[in-house]
């Protein structure tokens, strides 16, 4: 898990919690209200928004001695992990790393057929905005990924007819015009290879 990237900006409104900026998303409504649910299994401890910011609640901590100390809740400073934010909640001496997309579809978005995959509906992984979430089968986050150009193979392609190379499935189907589906039959035999094509 590292340091948000510089590229990464943050600025911090008179709501008190943190907002991305600088993305290429420029529909983004930086006014848009900011609402609070209790993060679901941590009720007590923080509270995640529609925009995608989680922070810590006020709480009152008691001390062997007998003492109380009063601490302030505070919008936490999320890190990347696999290009996500993620953030670590703390429960019962315990501390568990958690993907906001998920903390965010979890309180605000109705799972009714209980799909188990959170999606970006514009392909940032960074922008956790309720609006720009929603729940889908691996399956259909899959086709998504594909439909969108986020999913790159990491083999290279060659059309032995014309010893032109493909950085990916998608960049080869492209190049013939057909679906991403009729290279892959072909690659695996499935479908008679016309295009003599393989991976290099």
């Amino acid at each position: 898990m590292e340091n948000l990237k510089l590229n990464l900006k943050y600025t911090l409104n008179s709501a008190q919690s943190f907002l991305v900026v600088g993305r290429s998303d420029a529909r983004v409504n930086l006014f848009m209200e900011e609402i609070w649910k209790d993060v679901i299994g941590y009720e007590d401890y923080y509270q995640v928004s529609n925009l995608g910011n989680v922070k810590s609640k006020n709480r009152t901590v008691k001390h062997s001695s007998g003492s109380e100390k009063n601490i302030l809740g505070k919008v936490k400073l999320p890190c990347i992990s696999n290009g996500y934010l993620s953030v670590h909640l703390y429960k019962n001496g315990k501390c568990k790393p958690k993907s906001i997309h998920k903390l965010v579809a979890e309180c605000f978005l109705y799972n009714k057929e209980n799909k188990e995959t959170v999606n970006h509906i514009n392909g940032i992984k960074t922008d956790n905005r309720v609006d720009n979430l929603e729940w889908m089968t691996q399956k259909e986050n899959n086709r998504h990924a594909h439909k969108t150009g986020l999913f790159k193979s990491s083999k290279k392609l060659v059309c032995q007819n014309t010893n032109k190379t493909f950085i990916s499935i998608q960049d080869a189907a492209n190049y013939f015009k057909i679906d991403r589906a009729s290279i892959s039959k072909q690659l695996s035999g499935k479908r008679t290879n016309n295009l003599n094509i393989k991976y290099i």
